[in-house]
């Protein structure tokens, strides 16, 4: 589906996933017209190019990872820089929905 997120660097950047395997970029309103990537999903009910999130170094390492179903049973994570069309698989998942950071202070 289509997901929306903002990056955390102060560049009034957007990054848009589409189910269809885009992943997009508008900035200061303006959608850019290169996709950041296309990746090749199965999007069969509501499989295809889920989620997208920044990274939590975003400012300084501009790395986004996203989450698709690339068969019918299999969902990969993938990392990507926003100026860059290359993407690697960093994990391979099975019966996931998607990426998330969780951020915890220090126990005492």
């Amino acid at each position: 589906g289509l997901q929306v997120v903002e990056a955390t660097d102060g560049s009034n950047t957007l990054f848009v996933t589409q189910k269809a395997g885009a992943l997009r970029v508008i900035r200061s309103g303006s959608l850019q017209s290169m996709n950041v990537a296309s990746l090749t999903v199965y999007t069969n009910s509501e499989c295809g190019l889920d989620n997208v999130v920044v990274d939590p170094g975003y400012a300084s390492n501009k790395f986004v990872y996203v989450f698709a179903t690339v068969t019918s049973g299999i969902q990969r994570i993938f990392q990507a820089n926003d100026c860059k069309l290359d993407f690697f698989v960093l994990r391979q998942l099975h019966d996931s929905r998607g990426i998330f950071f969780f951020f915890f202070d220090q126990l005492s």
